[in-house]
């Protein structure tokens, strides 16, 4: 998934810890087999993938500014 390799791309840059990067992986997974199951719309599926990369951003920043 698309999801996945822009979250390790950002751990692989120092962006993201090991520990944030592995927590949003699994919440991706989580949501690909929640619509593969029929349980999950892909409408809403699409925006808990963008509020999943919204947070890891904002973690980011975050670490950024605190150094």
């Amino acid at each position: 998934m698309k999801a996945q390799w822009r979250i390790f791309r950002g751990q692989d840059a120092g962006t993201h810890s090991r520990w944030r990067a592995t927590k949003a992986v699994a919440r991706v997974w989580e949501i690909s087999n929640a619509v593969d199951a029929g349980t999950l719309d892909p409408a809403q599926a699409a925006l808990e993938l963008l509020r999943v990369e919204l947070r890891l951003a904002q973690a980011a920043d975050r670490k950024r500014r605190n150094g």
